[in-house]
């Protein structure tokens, strides 16, 4: 894992030079004959839907489409060939979360709760994190390239410790372009955070993964009472003075047993019985 290095772009938002950023971003190790996919919607109408091979393709040409006002979105993991499905795909370095609330916009968290929110739940930073206008793009770059089958799998427990949307895992996803317009949001994504350097391993990954999916099944756990009532102290003390009349020496285990069924039966949690 890296160190945590906020990028040094901080202050007013170019759009241009965000696209740009993201792109170098995602294309990084992929080789020559890879093909970046760029799909562009127009009142939610394709407009545009282009492959740049990677080995000539040139970054400021993708990058001056955010001019049109188009919602542009980008393949995130690199195709084989000039193909958007997921059989077009063999393997990527990068994760990711899409977590919108584009139901009620005006629960979309800060920069800062959101980012901490994500520790949180993961117990680990993202590489870097998208204003996609409505919520919130969540990546997290991987030292090394794995298999498709991998990727939905730890994108699934991602989405699944987020709460994000869990219909943007499979490999093929294209998501919203930095720099782009979003025309719902009215207004331009934008990367909001990047530490280049917060890489990881998918072992370290996972491990974090399956620490805190233990952890929130303990939780769960532990505070699971399966609709049953909690009895204060006072309530206990009251109902334990209604039964001493029926103590007798020697019975006090069946006396317990017998009262303990009583209350569960009467829904009673059996923390209070």
């Amino acid at each position: 894992m890296g160190n945590n290095h906020l990028d040094e772009t901080a202050g007013a938002y170019e759009p241009f030079a965000g696209c740009k950023k993201f792109i170098e971003f995602i294309i990084e190790n992929w080789k020559d004959d890879d093909y970046l996919e760029i799909r562009a919607l127009e009142n939610n109408k394709i407009k545009l839907n282009k492959f740049y091979r990677i080995g000539g393709m040139k970054i400021d040409e993708v990058c001056d489409l955010i001019k049109q006002k188009l919602d542009i979105y980008v393949g995130v993991l690199p195709r084989e060939k000039k193909c958007g499905r997921d059989e077009c795909i063999k393997k990527g370095n990068l994760l990711w979360a899409d977590h919108d609330f584009h139901n009620d916009v005006s629960k979309k968290p800060s920069l800062e709760e959101e980012i901490n929110y994500i520790f949180s739940k993961l117990d680990i930073y993202p590489t870097l994190l998208v204003d996609s206008g409505r919520g919130y793009h969540i990546y997290f770059k991987l030292e090394e390239f794995i298999d498709i089958k991998t990727i939905r799998e730890i994108n699934e427990k991602i989405a699944n410790a987020l709460g994000s949307d869990p219909q943007a895992i499979n490999p093929s996803r294209i998501m919203r372009l930095p720099g782009s317009y979003n025309r719902k949001a009215d207004k331009n994504a934008e990367i909001v955070m990047y530490w280049p350097y917060q890489t990881y391993s998918v072992k370290e990954l996972i491990d974090s993964l399956n620490k805190n999916e233990k952890q929130k099944e303990s939780d769960n756990i532990e505070n699971r009472n399966y609709g049953l009532i909690e009895l204060e102290g006072d309530k206990i003390n009251e109902i334990a003075e209604l039964f001493k009349e029926f103590y007798v020496k020697g019975v006090r285990n069946s006396l317990v047993l017998g009262i303990s069924g009583f209350l569960l039966f009467r829904k009673i949690s059996p923390i209070s019985a």
